[in-house]
């Protein structure tokens, strides 16, 4: 088995892109509410109240249970919560990790196995970039 660097723990466990991403987005969501209501000082059931959603619904965010929350009951918690629903992205470029040919071809044989042509397009660009950079 070959030692595999991911930047997510979304990326380890999840092959699809589009429910990587899904993760991703909840998992952001659910921590800012938990943050929101830790500050708060709110036990579950004023919470659930604030956040005018079921009990069921808070007791799964604190305790991290993401199948049970989708993006609409996020986003509405949010919303009721006056948590901007907006993705805060931090810069990243994926050449800073492909630092050999090794670590580009498994990148390249990574994307091919998602099977999604415009990701694998994506990926040979940013290969390329990679190999340029190893060329200097």
């Amino acid at each position: 088995m070959k030692d595999r660097t991911f930047t997510s723990i979304w990326d380890a466990i999840e092959d699809a892109p589009s429910e990587r991403e899904d993760l991703k987005t909840r998992s952001d969501a659910m921590m800012r509410l938990k943050a929101h209501i830790g500050a708060k000082g709110w036990d579950a059931g004023t919470a659930a109240a604030e956040l005018q959603v079921d009990l069921f619904l808070v007791e799964c965010l604190l305790k991290g249970r993401i199948g049970q929350l989708d993006q609409e009951s996020l986003v509405a918690m949010q919303q009721a919560a006056g948590i901007s629903t907006k993705d805060v992205l931090t810069p990243f470029d994926p050449v800073e990790g492909l630092d050999s040919e090794e670590a580009i071809a498994e990148f390249i044989e990574a994307a091919k196995e998602t099977g999604d042509e415009e990701y694998i397009a994506h990926a040979g660009r940013v290969a390329d970039r990679a190999r340029r950079k190893l060329q200097r």
